[in-house]
C-alpha cells in the first residue's frame, strides 16, 4: 500500500520501477544496488506502474504484467524464498542528465544504452539487432546448449555474463553469447 501512495502523491513526474530481490538471512534489510555487478538496470515506466495501483492483483500477478518469467519468479519467492522490492523512483528534472541517462525499452533505445554505457561491444550490437529483433529468446538459448536461468541464477558452473566476462571472450562472438549478456 505504501508503494500505491507513493505513486499517487507522485503521479505527474515521470516514474520508474524495478523489481530487485532482497537478502535471504535478512529479508528487512533495505536494497543496496539496482543488479548485481551492473553498470546499467532494466527499469520499467510508468505505463507499467498503472497495473501496481489495481489493488485485484497478487503479487504473482503483478510480477507476470511486468514481463517475469514463472521460473524466475517460482525460483526467487518459492523455492529460494528471496524478498523480493518493488523500487520505485522519479527521474531526475533534467531529463537529459548524464548521470542518469533514461531510455525507453525498445530497440533504439537499447542501442543508445549500449553506445553510451557499453561501448565497447557496441559494434557487436549492432551486428546482432537484426537477430534479436526476430529471433525468439528460445531460439537464442538453445543455441547456446545452456539454459541462461541457470547461469543468471549459478545453478551451473557457468559464470553470468557480465560486461567484463563477454569482453573477454574470442571474437567473433555468437549471437547466444551477447543475449545472455
Amino acid at each position: 500500500e505504501e508503494a500505491r501512495t507513493w505513486l499517487r502523491e507522485n503521479k505527474h513526474r515521470a516514474i520508474f520501477g524495478r523489481v530487485c530481490s532482497g537478502n535471504v538471512r535478512d529479508p528487512d534489510a533495505p536494497v543496496q544496488r539496482l543488479g548485481e555487478n551492473r553498470e546499467t538496470a532494466f527499469l520499467f515506466g510508468h505505463d507499467a506502474l498503472d497495473c501496481l495501483l489495481d489493488e485485484t492483483l497478487t503479487g504473482w500477478e503483478f510480477m507476470k504484467k511486468l514481463g517475469f518469467q514463472e521460473q524466475y519468479t517460482y525460483y526467487d519467492v518459492v523455492k529460494v524464498k528471496q524478498p523480493q522490492w518493488l523500487v520505485l523512483l522519479h527521474a531526475p528534472d533534467d531529463e537529459h542528465s548524464e548521470e542518469f541517462p533514461v531510455v525507453p525499452a525498445t530497440w533504439d533505445g537499447v542501442e543508445i544504452l549500449i553506445k553510451k554505457c557499453y561501448p565497447d561491444i557496441y559494434e557487436d550490437f549492432v551486428t546482432f539487432r537484426a537477430q534479436l529483433e526476430t529471433q525468439t529468446f528460445e531460439d537464442i538459448e538453445s543455441q547456446s546448449g545452456l539454459r541462461f536461468f541457470d547461469c543468471l541464477k549459478r545453478l551451473n558452473s557457468q559464470e553470468p555474463m557480465d560486461y567484463a566476462n563477454y569482453k573477454s571472450l574470442p571474437t567473433p562472438r555468437a549471437l547466444w553469447q551477447f543475449r545472455c549478456f
